[in-house]
């Protein structure tokens, strides 16, 4: 299997308020939550990512919560990135 071995990865929650707010058919919108995700290879190179949350998918913050954590936990300690 080839790819990067990660040996280190964590994941950080942010909520970033909206200046103003933002009316969708959805609902309306004053803030964005999502997860930074950051990794470590052995070489030292780091990679970054991000996990939003869509509200039009029905998907709860402890459901992204749930699943950002089931992704840093793999990768952490020798989980392997494509």
């Amino acid at each position: 299997m080839s790819g990067i071995v990660v040996v280190s990865a964590e994941a950080v929650r942010v909520r970033v308020p909206f200046r103003g707010a933002v009316a969708t058919a959805s609902g309306t919108w004053t803030h964005r939550e999502s997860w930074i995700v950051r990794w470590w290879d052995a070489g030292g190179a780091v990679g970054l990512g991000e996990a939003a949350l869509d509200l039009d998918s029905g998907e709860s913050a402890a459901e992204l919560a749930g699943l950002v954590r089931v992704a840093v936990d793999g990768l952490a300690g020798g989980g392997r990135l494509p």
